[in-house]
């Protein structure tokens, strides 16, 4: 029999703050029901600068004070790395899960990106679409971002290149602990 898992979110909340955050028109389905967004519905389509620009915003006006450690996931990996290029001032570190690059446009021929667009249009990327009782389902447009975020890594290019070098390695699950508490710490002592 295995042991349970201590969820993410929960084992490091046992150590630090933690804020986690819903972007407006996003979904999660919980046991087989659709529950919408805890935020406010904001109108669709959205872009990154968007919802970094609303991240900033949300931390500001709740008092939570920097430097931040931004967990992403997917997409939203790309917009934590945007908004450590537009605010590094207010960032101690990226964790990145499965996150989505900008680079897979280019290390893909033109051919095979064209096709991933076109399947990602087809499952609904790029059309707005209400959720029933709270607004539209987040729209940002299959990788119509990926310029934006080049353009931040051009800008940043020496915070950028030593961010992917580090995290574009896998973390050995051990060290996972060690790097969240090296984070905490570095937040902590900033506060």
């Amino acid at each position: 029999m295995e042991a349970p898992r201590t969820m993410v979110l929960a084992g490091v909340a046992a150590f630090t703050r933690v804020c986690a955050y819903d972007r407006p028109g996003t979904v999660a389905p919980p046991n087989d029901n659709v529950r919408p967004s805890r935020s406010d519905p904001v109108p669709q389509p959205r872009t990154a600068p968007d919802a970094v620009a609303d991240l900033h915003t949300l931390l500001r006006a709740a008092g939570v004070p920097g430097p931040y450690v931004l967990a992403g996931h997917s997409l939203g990996g790309l917009f934590v790395r945007l908004y450590a290029s537009t605010y590094p001032g207010d960032v101690a570190g990226l964790i990145l899960v499965d996150a989505y690059s900008e680079r897979l446009e280019t290390l893909l021929t033109p051919k095979q990106w064209a096709a991933l667009v076109r399947l990602n249009v087809r499952l609904g990327t790029d059309t707005v679409e209400p959720i029933p009782g709270y607004g539209d389902l987040e729209t940002l447009g299959y990788g119509k971002n990926n310029v934006v975020m080049r353009q931040a890594a051009v800008n940043h290019a020496a915070r950028t290149d030593a961010t992917n070098r580090f995290f574009t390695q896998p973390i050995p699950e051990a060290d996972l602990a060690g790097l969240l508490i090296s984070a905490a710490g570095a937040t902590r002592a900033a506060t």
